[in-house]
């Protein structure tokens, strides 16, 4: 009975998926706009305030556009997730409207973080993706193993190559927009970049909260101030102690720390006196 409620409930939220796609991109209503970014980068924050905002345009939250989606789908089968995420849904009825009409124009609203901070995070959100068990009996998340875990991870040649990929693998491929085809105000800390049939405004998260809502309202022409709302906070959330205690104890080695912040991503983004910041943050901070 279970099975049959949970295949009804997948069909449901499929079929959500399809109409609110075709209803966003209507050429009856202003283009729409994707919130479309790498996870564990303050997407749900920039949902909430934009939806908060009296914006008329749809507001679509997504990951993935590329033709890597199918892949992003069986990654989720394999971990044990039948139950397939609404933003795979969204972003597949997306992907379609994308591929059969070439003149829907959109805005984008995409952003960059410190990809160890990103790391460090997606292994709270996304506990069954690790090729490793790092929970406790009670199978609440535990931070000794998490620490190790970690430390190993980030030892690996491609630990960060989600982040570090994800700009040429979705934006490049789907819009054509190449975010390293030129220098990045890394004094303002966000961009805005046109294509064909779109607009992209680039933020990074750690200026999300001092320029963010003026960016936002700049970019999408909303006159009026806009509050940001702080939402999916992980300090809210049910393994916060967890998280907070593995801030406070998880280091690595500094030559480890600025080998991964020599990628081409943190090196576009960021100026040497952020990096600096990010390198003290997780070595000197917590050794």
């Amino acid at each position: 009975m279970t099975g049959g409620l949970d295949q009804l409930r997948m069909l449901a939220m499929g079929l959500h998926a399809y109409l609110f796609a075709n209803y966003a991109f209507s050429p009856f209503r202003p283009p729409p706009v994707l919130v479309y970014q790498m996870g564990m980068v303050a997407s749900s924050t920039v949902c909430a305030t934009l939806k908060a905002s009296g914006l008329r345009n749809s507001v679509l939250h997504l990951h993935f556009l590329s033709k890597d989606l199918p892949n992003h789908i069986e990654t989720h089968k394999r971990a044990g997730i039948n139950n397939i995420p609404y933003h795979l849904m969204l972003s597949k009825a997306v992907r379609e409207i994308l591929l059969r009409s070439e003149d829907r124009l959109c805005k984008v609203i995409t952003l960059v973080r410190d990809p160890i901070a990103f790391v460090v995070s997606d292994i709270f959100q996304n506990p069954k993706f690790a090729k490793e068990n790092i929970a406790r009996a009670d199978g609440t998340i535990s931070v000794e193993k998490v620490n190790d875990y970690l430390r190993r991870k980030l030892s690996e040649p491609d630990a960060i190559g989600y982040p570090e990929c994800w700009f040429d693998r979705e934006l490049k491929r789907v819009f054509g927009i190449d975010v390293f085809a030129q220098p990045f105000p890394k004094n303002l800390g966000f961009e805005v970049y046109k294509g064909k049939r779109v607009e992209v405004l680039l933020l990074r998260v750690e200026d999300l909260s001092s320029k963010g809502a003026e960016a936002m309202s700049r970019f999408l022409g909303i006159r009026r101030p806009i509050d940001l709302k702080q939402c999916n906070v992980r300090n809210n959330s049910n393994d916060s102690r967890q998280y907070e205690s593995l801030l406070n104890t998880f280091s690595i080695d500094e030559s480890l720390c600025r080998a991964i912040y020599s990628c081409r991503l943190v090196k576009h983004f960021y100026s040497e006196e952020m990096i600096d910041l990010f390198v003290s943050r997780w070595t000197k901070a917590h050794a």
